[in-house]
């Protein structure tokens, strides 16, 4: 599989360069250099890309967050070091951005908070984490090679 990805992705360099590419069909046609030829069957690019990735569902992905405390559980027991944290709620689809293959989206808008490391603590000693809604049907993107949220861009309707 990584063989196959590092072929894709060698491919979508060339098709940047304006080679001659079809992924579809697995081959790259290289001026001067002749054929080369790999069968992938059903794997495209996409495929080799993580979207979502696996770091931005884990620190940003609440499946089953339904209230702004759930946000505030999940931040404080999840895996975002960071003080502050935006968590997206439920099951969205996501896709690979076609006008910049480095990214990542959801193409379901949904219910979003932004938590915010506070400088109490609960009753067991653990820090506390405030939540308010960012909005009911949220869009963000990330990146496909780290997962990194690009929090600033975030759009709600």
């Amino acid at each position: 599989m990584r063989s196959v990805c590092l072929f894709l992705a060698i491919a979508a360099a060339a098709a940047y360069i304006q080679l001659d590419v079809d992924l579809s069909a697995g081959h790259v046609n290289l001026p001067r250099a002749g054929h080369v030829s790999l069968q992938t069957d059903t794997l495209t690019y996409k495929q080799c890309l993580a979207c979502p990735h696996e770091r931005f569902l884990a620190r940003h992905l609440c499946e089953d967050c339904r209230t702004l405390e759930d946000a505030a559980n999940f931040c404080k027991f999840g895996l975002s070091p960071t003080s502050r944290n935006t968590v997206f709620f439920g099951h969205p689809r996501y896709e690979v951005k076609t006008y910049k293959s480095d990214r990542c989206g959801n193409i379901d808008g949904v219910k979003t908070a932004i938590c915010r490391l506070t400088t109490e603590k609960d009753v067991t000693g653990l820090s506390k984490f405030e939540c308010t809604f960012l909005g009911e049907c949220c869009y963000a993107e990330h990146s496909t090679s780290s997962g990194h949220l690009f929090f600033h861009e975030i759009f709600c309707d």
